[in-house]
């Protein structure tokens, strides 16, 4: 998506994180930064469902790329 002439991927994220429409910067462990915008919430009903995200294998997944 194209933000203000930036390419922006979009995510999902936890409530905690922001809103939908929210545009956000995500840094990676190596420093990149990647432009997203968030446009779904995580459920909070699901079982696994965390302040951060969802719960699996060890950590937390606080970001789903849509594709």
């Amino acid at each position: 998506m194209n933000v203000d002439g930036q390419d922006c991927y979009l995510v999902a994220t936890a409530a905690s994180l922001g809103k939908v429409g929210d545009v956000i910067n995500v840094t990676l462990k190596n420093g990149q930064q990647v432009p997203c915008v968030i446009a779904d919430a995580k459920s909070s009903s699901d079982w696994n469902y965390t302040k951060y995200g969802h719960s699996g294998a060890g950590g937390v997944n606080v970001l789903e790329f849509e594709v």
